[in-house]
């Protein structure tokens, strides 16, 4: 008798690790797999009941279901943290993301500068001032403009003094004159013509327009004190205070209403054609530059409805695909779309057009809307609980006053939190939706107690 029980003490530890081993072997060999009820499967199950102590496994002889759980009481459930809800039916989107910048619209963006070289005789505006279309933003004084327009006088004065040399010797011509010097004066008098219609082009070129001055009665002083403020407004002119004997000035005019983004010239800057002095945008729309990855890129579509969101923004801005760039940006190895957008005014600021809702060069990220599942079966993302074998499972209410069961399903798009079920769970019945984990956790307790 002491020689067997020693020797079955000795192999005791053996049959414990045996059995350790077939427990491994079974596991590995099932993938550690439960038995889940899907949507079209039959099932046997067993049940796991709480009572305020502690949790009892409870083997239920009169089913033959597997997987089942059953709480306590319906306050045992509200105390754990579980909260039952319901599968909803919703229209579900599936949206792309993307990268975004905000940028001016390319479209209502002036680059300005003076049309002639010279130096900047006054500037009128400053950066962030909001102009109108027509405003001048300086005046430059350049001496191409004084010639141009010193030009323009002599040859439309040559040409009045030859429309009335060619009229009067019209009118005596008759068998007084020689017919060969009323062709001369014809001739004189297109030429004189060509040559004012050719200085009026240049002061045309240089953006200002040109009086139509006829009246015979205008002395050289009278026409050339009208066209020695050429396009200057009054208001500006009386600004000047002393008004200035020079001609020379010439103003850069807003082309239509917006902000002044960039002022560059300074009162007596030397200045050219080539050297921008202002940058004016009209910022009551602006575009929403987005950078698409290439695998997304053949989803994407003109028209498709864009939701833009970035820091600081109370809520996320709608607009739509305008246009598709046709390659791939050398830099971001990404496909360019763009958007325009509606800059309203902040909701607090109305009245404020200084406080815009976009800025320039603000980044953020855009969702675009690549398909729409109406009538679809949503769950929260929280309802979802990934088993060992990478299946999904939903707990679903069957039974009153809180019996659950592990229902397999197929989801499909995610988004806002919520998750579209293909398969397994139908809209209106009563799912876990917060919590869920427990569950997951009680019924893994179970399948191995009960393995």
């Amino acid at each position: 008798m002491w020689l067997f029980a020693k020797s079955s003490a000795a192999f005791r530890p053996l049959v414990i690790w045996s059995s350790f081993g077939a427990i491994a072997f079974w596991g590995h060999s099932t993938h550690w797999t439960f038995a889940l009820r899907s949507h079209a499967e039959s099932h046997q199950f067993s049940q796991v009941k709480h009572s305020k102590k502690e949790t009892h496994l409870v083997t239920l002889a009169s089913t033959k279901r597997e997987g089942v759980i059953q709480w306590g009481s319906l306050e045992e459930l509200k105390k754990s943290g579980i909260v039952v809800g319901q599968a909803s039916e919703t229209t579900v989107e599936e949206t792309v993301s993307a990268l975004s910048s905000v940028s001016y619209n390319g479209q209502r963006l002036a680059q300005l500068s003076s049309r002639t070289p010279g130096h900047v005789w006054q500037v009128y505006v400053r950066p962030g001032q909001q102009i109108k279309r027509g405003d001048v933003l300086a005046l430059v004084d350049s001496q191409i403009v004084g010639e141009a327009k010193s030009d323009w006088m002599q040859k439309r004065f040559a040409a009045i003094h030859s429309k009335r040399t060619y009229e009067r010797l019209k009118r005596v011509a008759q068998g007084a004159l020689p017919e060969q010097r009323v062709l001369t004066a014809e001739s004189e008098l297109r030429k004189a013509d060509l040559d004012c219609y050719m200085a009026q082009q240049r002061l045309i070129n240089l953006g200002l327009i040109v009086p139509n001055i006829e009246d015979r009665d205008l002395t050289l002083d009278e026409v050339s004190e009208r066209i020695r403020y050429l396009g200057i407004p009054d208001h500006i002119i009386d600004s000047l205070g002393s008004r200035p004997s020079t001609a020379n000035l010439i103003s850069i005019v807003s082309p239509f209403d917006g902000t002044i983004v960039e002022q560059r010239g300074v009162v007596g800057e030397v200045v050219n054609s080539e050297q921008v002095m202002f940058v004016v945008a009209d910022t009551k729309t602006m575009w929403l530059n987005l950078s698409i990855r290439r695998e997304d890129a053949p989803r994407i579509a003109l028209g498709q409805k864009v939701s833009f969101n970035a820091i600081g923004m109370k809520q996320p801005i709608t607009t739509h695909i305008a246009w598709i760039k046709t390659g791939i940006d050398p830099e971001t190895r990404t496909v360019q779309a763009g958007c325009e957008v509606e800059n309203l005014a902040s909701a607090t600021e109305v009245g404020d057009s200084t406080n815009q809702l976009l800025r320039a060069n603000q980044f953020g990220n855009a969702r675009v809307v690549v398909a729409e599942y109406h009538q679809a079966t949503t769950v929260p993302e929280a309802a979802l609980q990934k088993m060992p074998d990478l299946r999904e499972i939903v707990f679903v209410k069957i039974g009153e006053p809180a019996i659950f069961e592990p229902r397999v399903v197929k989801s499909g798009v995610r988004n806002n939190g919520m998750v579209q079920i293909l398969e397994g769970v139908n809209a209106g019945e009563e799912i876990v939706v917060k919590g869920s984990f427990i569950l997951k956790s009680e019924m893994m307790k179970a399948s191995l107690v009960g393995g």
